[in-house]
């Protein structure tokens, strides 16, 4: 089973951006198991997607429900771009690692997210909020306001917070 600990996947990631190499030279394809981008700009200009509102949604898909991201290592310390001012709201979150997730790839920080008036119900629903990181990343986490949540079912927690998460080593 191929593993996100493999040479081809994550540790040849980190080695590629700890060495500088252009996103352009970065080019990948089979025998490389990358999580897909839901939403990437790719050679655009003058982009700013902020105030972000994810409303009556339902997620059920074995990995984080909502996955809020800022960057991974030095590629999001360079851009250096929080994310931020993002509602989420009257959603229902199934089975998944994590309701609302906030990293792991934060080097660019978060704040400013409001979570309200959802559900989350599953044995299968590992965790309701979860904020992952390292102590390799970086960036800040600020503002997190969570409210009106009707919890059931829950594997593990409603709260994890992990800062030793996903630090890999050559």
């Amino acid at each position: 089973m191929p593993s996100q600990n493999d040479y081809n996947n994550v540790p040849l990631l980190t080695e590629i951006v700890e060495n500088n190499v252009p996103v352009s030279e970065r080019i990948f394809g089979d025998g490389f198991q990358f999580s897909p981008t839901s939403f990437q700009s790719f050679e655009s200009e003058n982009v700013l997607i902020k105030n972000v509102h994810i409303t009556n949604c339902s997620f059920d898909k074995g990995n984080d429900c909502i996955a809020i991201k800022s960057g991974r290592d030095n590629d999001g310390r360079s851009v250096g771009i929080a994310s931020e001012n993002i509602v989420v709201e009257n959603c229902i979150m199934k089975d998944g690692h994590g309701g609302v997730v906030i990293g792991s790839k934060i080097s660019g920080g978060v704040r400013n997210v409001y979570v309200r008036n959802c559900e989350m119900n599953s044995p299968n629903l590992e965790r309701v909020i979860r904020i992952k990181t390292n102590t390799r990343r970086g960036g800040t986490i600020e503002n997190i306001f969570v409210k009106n949540i009707r919890v059931g079912q829950v594997k593990e927690a409603v709260l994890k917070i992990n800062t030793h998460y996903s630090i890999y080593y050559k």
